[in-house]
């Protein structure tokens, strides 16, 4: 391998810069694999009643689903680890990124 790839592909291909270059140039792409917006995502939970507020903070939303000017149904949704995010598909888990990095 010449120079840092453009692109890791595989668990392997992660664990081949880590192993093969230093720290300063591979630990912002496993970084990337835990980070909020790419581990987390939003799900509908229920949906709303026309008198239910719902629940707003860090990891609850109201999403109202309407076009401008019609009312439309709102859901309440819930912040949640996302089954489908690329660290799951490269079959890592949060944990061994995270002790990764600790090093």
């Amino acid at each position: 391998m010449e120079g840092y790839p453009r692109a890791l592909n595989t668990k392997e291909d992660y664990e081949n810069v880590r192993a093969m270059f230093s720290p300063d140039l591979w630990k912002t792409d496993w970084q990337t694999l835990i980070a909020p917006e790419n581990l987390y995502a939003w799900f509908p939970v229920w949906e709303l009643v026309d008198n239910d507020p719902g629940v707003t903070d860090d990891t609850h939303r109201v999403v109202d689903h309407g076009m401008p000017g019609e009312p439309g149904p709102r859901w309440q949704e819930e912040l949640r680890e996302n089954p489908e995010a690329r660290i799951f598909q490269l079959g890592f888990s949060a944990a061994e990124v995270e002790a990764a990095l600790a090093e």
